[in-house]
């Protein structure tokens, strides 16, 4: 069974186009995230209205976006518009990865260090 996502109900959102595309929705109901074709019936409702609307330029570097070369794209409430290309998302991504293996992982769940079971 699909979760529908309320497309009336929409404040902000934000998509990453890869191999597998992913969406997150701001709603009044919260922030709900979809994939697969909930997310490819959002795209296509939403994403060529954006582009038919304006220009829109990497926020990074400042090229010009277009389908073939976008890598995120997220309409804020107030409808301005940020995007980045594919290059500058994947530098972003790599960044984080490497500042995260730097800095260690707190758990938030209690682990016992004796019997390495949860308390």
């Amino acid at each position: 069974m699909r979760n529908k996502v309320d497309f009336t109900d929409v404040i902000a959102w934000s998509v990453v186009f890869s191999d597998y595309i992913v969406v997150a929705i701001e709603t009044h109901k919260g922030i709900k995230i979809i994939y697969g074709d909930d997310s490819l019936d959002f795209i296509l409702k939403y994403v060529p209205e954006i582009f038919a609307k304006e220009s829109i330029y990497c926020k990074s570097c400042g090229i010009l976006l277009n389908p073939s070369n976008i890598g995120q794209l997220t309409v804020l409430p107030g409808g301005h518009v940020e995007a980045k290309c594919i290059s500058c998302l994947e530098r972003e991504i790599i960044r984080t990865i490497r500042l995260m293996k730097k800095r260690p992982i707190l758990s938030a769940i209690p682990v016992s260090r004796d019997l390495g079971v949860q308390t």
